[in-house]
């Protein structure tokens, strides 16, 4: 016996696909507006080439502090004596020690002057250490700005009122008075040993002292070789 709703159900079924057919081609549409929308809005994010900012890269060496002229920010130096220049500075030639009776670098300058001469601060400065070395006898270190260090050693045991561990001092103040205590030294004549470093090396005193303090206080000994 043929069943009468089976046509109603056919067309019931297609008129079901032709509904799923056309939702699913609008929500591929909408979805294909909505893509290109987005398209475009990504594409004006995108900046041309000539605009685009620079970015910086991190360096190591940026970090790094920049190398300072050390010598650039000492104070002017002064002789601290007068007198003759008898021995120089001198790391690498072996200089002569008639005490000793042997050779030996000579890391400061001998300033020959008479027994009891003033020495005189360099610059200004604060006294760090005052001590009685056993080769350089009674010595006293005033440290100065740019990491500079005075040495003034063969110091009479007395030294100038005043003159103590922290004493800030001023270019010129008389710290003291040659004397005969380096045992290192005794054989030469009455002198001040005078030494000085930067940044903790040894340097020459003369090339720190200003050439005006050194043509009214200072004459070099021609007929010293070293």
């Amino acid at each position: 016996m043929e069943n009468k709703n089976q046509p109603k159900k056919e067309k019931n079924r297609v008129k079901a696909n032709r509904i799923l057919f056309v939702t699913a081609a609008a929500v591929l549409c909408l979805g294909a507006i909505l893509t290109g929308v987005l398209l475009s809005l990504r594409q004006d994010d995108i900046l041309p080439a000539d605009d685009v900012p620079a970015v910086s890269v991190p360096n190591d060496q940026d970090n790094e502090p920049p190398v300072v002229d050390i010598s650039a920010i000492l104070p002017e130096f002064v002789s601290p004596a007068v007198g003759l220049v008898t021995k120089r500075h001198d790391l690498d030639t072996l200089v002569f020690s008639q005490t000793n009776d042997d050779w030996r670098v000579h890391r400061g300058i001998d300033i020959s002057t008479a027994l009891g001469a003033s020495v005189m601060a360099a610059a200004d400065g604060t006294v760090t250490e005052i001590l009685d070395d056993p080769l350089l006898g009674k010595t006293v270190k005033i440290s100065h700005n740019g990491e500079g260090v005075t040495v003034y050693a063969n110091l009479s045991a007395e030294l100038a009122e005043g003159i103590t561990v922290g004493a800030s001092v001023k270019c010129g103040q008389v710290i003291g008075c040659v004397g005969e205590t380096a045992i290192s030294e005794m054989a030469d004549e009455p002198h001040l040993h005078f030494e000085m470093t930067v940044a903790g090396v040894s340097v020459d005193p003369m090339d720190y002292i200003s050439e005006s303090s050194k043509a009214a206080s200072l004459s070099a000994d021609t007929a010293y070789e070293g």
